[in-house]
């Protein structure tokens, strides 16, 4: 049933999987609006998203960062709550979406995040997801500085603004994502992106006068937490 749910789909250089998220997403029947951010893309992923007439575009001549990308989307959003889903990700289905999307619609929960089936992503990866479901009215505040955020520091700093909200964790049971390394076909472009987002987390840990409350809220107590 449809609900009020816009998914935002923020991409960079993701032409050989976001079709499979696209796809997922657009045969859903827990989703009325989709909204894909192009990040200043290099490759076919804008072209592919043209191609998708379901879905809303909003095409960043420059790359700007997850951060930047996913506040314009929920800015652009009409639902009521907003599912925040990564391009790269693979086995995505209606019954994941409907995982995330029952947790608000049942009125328990403030906000869930979904995490992934592999074995780092099940257990030091959790606080990092990218697959989340928040009600609009709570992110529209944090959205200034959401702009900022890199990839990793983006989801920590929900982790830590939502601290005292009430949470839930799911596994999402056939959800993957795909290694820098296999997306790109390219070790120095990987090498660059990961390094690129290990210094967006260990500088928004750094920046942090708190420094271990800022660490245990926004990212140790996640892992314990698990559903």
């Amino acid at each position: 049933m449809k609900s009020g749910v816009s998914a935002i789909v923020p991409a960079y250089n993701e032409e050989k999987k976001i079709k499979g998220v696209l796809k997922a997403l657009t045969r859903s029947s827990y989703v009325n609006e989709i909204i894909c951010i192009n990040d200043g893309s290099t490759d076919k992923t804008l072209k592919i998203l043209q191609s998708t007439p379901e879905i809303t575009i909003i095409n960043l001549k420059r790359n700007r960062g997850k951060g930047f990308a996913v506040a314009r989307g929920i800015e652009k959003a009409k639902g009521e709550v907003i599912l925040l889903i990564d391009a790269d990700i693979r086995g995505l289905n209606d019954k994941h979406i409907a995982q995330l999307v029952h947790t608000l619609q049942s009125g328990k929960y403030d906000f869930a995040i979904g995490y992934r089936s592999s074995r780092v992503e099940a257990t030091v990866g959790v606080p990092l997801s990218g697959e989340r479901a928040y009600f609009k009215k709570d992110l529209l505040p944090y959205l200034k500085v959401l702009e900022k955020k890199g990839l990793g520091a983006l989801e920590l700093y929900l982790n830590y603004q939502f601290r005292d909200k009430r949470k839930k964790i799911i596994q999402l049971k056939g959800v993957y994502s795909h290694s820098k390394h296999k997306k790109y076909s390219s070790y120095r472009l990987a090498t660059k992106l990961y390094a690129a987002e290990t210094y967006y987390i260990l500088n928004e840990f750094i920046r942090r006068r708190n420094h271990l409350s800022y660490f245990l809220h926004s990212y140790l107590a996640y892992i314990y937490l698990r559903s």
